[in-house]
């Protein structure tokens, strides 16, 4: 037996709590603050590194990295988005089994919610730690201290950092997103 309740923004207004919107920004600060750090201890690095090291390193197992960087940032991206709406839909609400109250369907819009940022921000995440893997190895060689060009490998970090700022959890963003998700007008 399939179920379905209609949804009001006052069902989700009480199913919202402080709690849910508050452990859904500590996710997202420790993924953006990681790969923050990461790249600060990179830039460190790379700032007491000397470039007297390697004259003209070879950059050619580099330069394959960094096109493969750029050609898994854009995959990454487009998962990202594409995956995580894929949880924002009308029918993951549905229920087969029971019965739900409408208090129980707001809660798992929520889940779904939070499910479509951790997809979202994590596949993000795979792509920035590769990049800054890159980072590292450029620094490693020397070849930062040369060509600092390679620091555009750090593009992808650069991204996932502003893209979750930027959609960063809100109580008022959050009730935006779940009403255009699951409240039917």
């Amino acid at each position: 037996m399939t179920s379905t309740i209609r949804l009001t923004r006052t069902d989700l207004e009480k199913a919202l709590t402080a709690g849910k919107i508050s452990s859904m920004g500590v996710m997202r600060s420790g993924l953006i603050m990681g790969l923050t750090l990461f790249y600060g201890m990179i830039y460190f690095l790379y700032s007491t590194h000397s470039s007297e090291r390697l004259a003209s390193p070879d950059t050619k197992w580099l330069d394959v990295l960094s096109i493969a960087n750029a050609c898994y940032s854009l995959v990454a991206f487009s998962l990202a988005v594409y995956v995580s709406g894929l949880f924002l839909r009308k029918e993951r609400l549905t229920d087969k089994s029971a019965q739900p109250t409408t208090e129980e369907y707001a809660n798992r819009a929520i889940e779904l919610y939070q499910s479509s940022n951790v997809i979202f921000m994590a596949t993000l995440e795979t792509s920035s730690l590769f990049s800054a893997a890159i980072c590292f190895l450029c620094q490693d060689s020397g070849v930062l201290a040369v060509n600092p060009r390679y620091w555009l490998n750090a593009i992808p970090a650069l991204i996932m950092v502003v893209a979750g700022l930027q959609s960063f959890p809100t109580r008022e963003r959050v009730m935006d997103a779940l009403e255009a998700a699951f409240i039917q007008h």
